[in-house]
This record gives C-alpha cells, structure tokens and sequence, in this order.
C-alpha cells in the first residue's frame, strides 16, 4: 500500500436494492505484476506440454491445444489490478480505499487472538466464566496493539518484542531481621534495553530499596 497508486472513480450505486456508493479502484502496478506472472505461468505450461508433462487445470483455459487462447486472456486482463468497494456511507474516495485495504488489521487481529492468545481454546463451560477468558483475551489485544504502537517505526511487532524481554526478569530480596529489601535486575541486552526505552524510559530507571 505504502508504494502502490490507486485511480479511484466514485459515483452512487444500488446495490441489491441497497442505495451506496462505489468506488473503483486500479492500481496499475499490480496490474503489470498479474500479466506478467499469468505470461510466465502460460510460458511454463506451454514447455511442460512439449515436455509431455501434466499442468495445471486452471491454465487450461488460456490454451487452445498448444497454443495460447487469446480471446480467453483478453478476457481474464480485463480486470487485472481493479478492485471495488462499495460504501453505504458517502465517504470520500481515499476514505473508501484505506478502509477497504486496510481491512487486514481486522483479520491479522482475530488470527493473533486464536493462535498467540488462544481465545478459541476456551476450557469453561459456564457463561460468565466464558464470557471472562473472552475479555481477557480482548484485553491482552489491546495491551498488544499498544505495545505494537509503542514500537512503530522499529521494525518489530509486539510479539517479537515479547519473545525479546522473555529472558529478562528482576529479583526481589528481603532482609527477615532488618527489613532491608534489595532489588536485582538482570543485565539486559542492548535489543531489550531498546525496546523498553521505546515503550517508557523510566523503566530503565534504577528501583530504590
């Protein structure tokens, strides 16, 4: 997206009886990227054929024995690198874009809550006991995406950042007869040092005993 060009055309539409707008939208790179991969793949099939070697069944349609069905690629460039968005809400084209293209935050998220934090995996049976691992699942998220906040611009997501301070801990002692109470941290390595300086630099901050 960051290096991509989009050509939008908004205008109104009704969709199933549904009134909107929709905006089409060409990206002209991604456009030359298909046609090239679709040529290279019906490249490749074509020697395979000569080869006597089996292809695969969806390039069968670009191919008139073994020479290439124009007239069925023609069709399948047509619309190479469009896509369409429709909006019930008149937004404007750039708004309509980013929320479409963007939508992957949204997938990336529900994916990250059923393997990093297991919110599928739920061993309760009661509702309200349902209902808490749910929460806290979406409680852990959102501490998630702060963290993965804190660290924009570092090249690392929350949960490399995570895996980096696992090692890290602080030890806690107590004198039982004069109270005193000493705090130990382990040396941190230069990336963890980093990566709390990022979230909060008073975390570097020496604790009094």
């Amino acid at each position: 997206m960051k290096n991509a060009t989009f050509y939008v055309k908004k205008k109104r539409y009704r969709a199933e009886g549904v009134r909107g707008y929709i905006a089409l939208c060409m990206n002209e790179k991604e456009r030359q990227a298909i046609r090239e991969r679709r040529y290279d793949e019906i490249d490749h099939t074509l020697q395979r054929l000569e080869e006597h070697k089996p292809i695969k069944e969806g390039l069968r349609k670009y191919l008139h024995g073994r020479r290439v069905n124009h007239q069925a690629l023609e069709e399948a460039e047509r619309y190479d690198g469009i896509s369409v968005v429709f909006s019930t809400r008149d937004l404007s084209e750039e708004e309509m874009g980013n929320g479409y293209f963007e939508k992957d935050r949204v997938e990336k998220s529900f994916r990250c809550m059923k393997s990093f934090l297991e919110m599928d995996k739920v061993r309760f049976w009661l509702t309200n006991r349902v209902r808490g691992h749910i929460f806290v699942c979406y409680l852990a998220y959102l501490l998630l995406s702060v963290l993965e906040y804190k660290l924009k611009g570092t090249g690392q997501t929350a949960v490399e950042a995570l895996d980096t301070l696992d090692s890290m801990y602080r030890v806690y002692l107590t004198d039982p007869k004069s109270k005193n109470r000493f705090v130990k941290t382990v040396t941190m390595s230069k990336a963890q040092e980093d990566i709390l300086k990022k979230i909060n630099p008073r975390l570097l901050e020496k604790p009094s005993v």
